[in-house]
């Protein structure tokens, strides 16, 4: 629950079957229970149930994900008469614009698009019920927050690196070292190396170190280790080093199991178990050195999945 925001995030993980049985009655209990209209509003919310998410984890293919989202809309939509809209794959680029329109968009604009017919819903009503507003189905892989530890205090340089692994690149200089801008005002960057990861640097408590905090959208490319590979080759162009890392919240097993192909002795490690191949993993990356990362608690398989480590 976010006080601040006035809102409540739910994750719930299971088969197919479950998800199915148990979604309706839970957000039957939230409509209940929550009234829109009456609420403070998050900058992004377009309803007291915002968005619903499908991810899906081990053994469940995105085309599976994709039937149990085109499965549940329509149920969710007639159950509440609820305008609902399908946003599909969510880390597609189109999809992502209309999910930044939708929730841009103030709850009288949407009430006034949504009578006039600008605005329909894939599912429900074109009718606005202000004590509810209106919901986003969509799909998308598993985001994986990973912390690096760079043993320098300059947060400048920590930026510097943060921006060359992620999305929005390093800014330019000219050859008297200032930042060169466009014509519209901003600055000048590089291309980043990897366009499905965001990051940003911070400083921390811990003496003489900086972090860069990166959100993987897409942990399949880059995996982590491809990603503390490439953070330890440019922090060395700054004469730093990656000190080690942490991962934070719940991920799936999935994440080390395409991760350990990448480690530099990954023939042999192909042969080991995968209890050995998540300790080289961890190994390789310093994880958890800085943190509290515990994998029997924070990898979803462990916990509502039997998994034979043995395997």
């Amino acid at each position: 629950r976010r006080p601040e925001r006035n809102s409540t995030i739910i994750k719930f993980a299971g088969e197919k079957s479950a998800v199915l049985e148990w979604l309706i009655p839970i957000c039957r209990t939230v409509f209940q229970n929550l009234d829109y209209s009456a609420s403070k509003k998050h900058p992004h919310a377009v309803g007291v149930i915002t968005s619903l998410t499908f991810i899906p984890i081990r053994g469940i293919s995105f085309s599976e994900g994709k039937s149990l989202l085109n499965s549940f809309a329509p149920k969710y939509a007639a159950a509440f008469s609820q305008p609902t809209f399908c946003t599909g794959l969510s880390s597609e680029p189109a999809i992502k614009n209309q999910k930044k329109k939708l929730s841009e968009m103030s709850d009288t604009r949407i009430q006034s698009a949504l009578r006039k017919g600008d605005l329909k819903p894939d599912f429900g009503p074109n009718r606005y019920n202000p004590k509810q507003g209106i919901t986003l189905v969509g799909l998308r892989k598993f985001i994986v927050t990973l912390i690096l530890y760079l043993d320098t205090r300059k947060l400048d340089i920590a930026q510097d690196i943060a921006d060359t692994i992620g999305l929005q690149g390093k800014k330019v200089y000219d050859e008297n070292q200032q930042l060169i801008k466009s014509d519209n005002g901003e600055y000048l960057r590089e291309k980043g190396k990897y366009p499905t990861v965001m990051t940003l640097a911070l400083s921390t408590s811990s003496e003489g170190l900086t972090q860069i905090v990166c959100n993987l959208n897409d942990y399949e490319n880059p995996t982590i280790v491809q990603l503390y590979q490439t953070a330890q080759k440019i922090a060395r162009q700054y004469q730093t080093a990656v000190m080690g890392c942490n991962i934070i919240g719940y991920l799936p097993l999935h994440v080390f199991e395409v991760a350990h192909p990448y480690l530099p002795d990954s023939k042999k490690i192909g042969r080991l178990s995968f209890s050995r191949r998540l300790d080289r993993v961890m190994s390789f990356m310093n994880l958890s050195i800085f943190g509290e990362f515990n994998p029997r608690w924070q990898i979803i398989d462990f916990r509502f999945i039997p998994y034979n480590l043995t395997q």
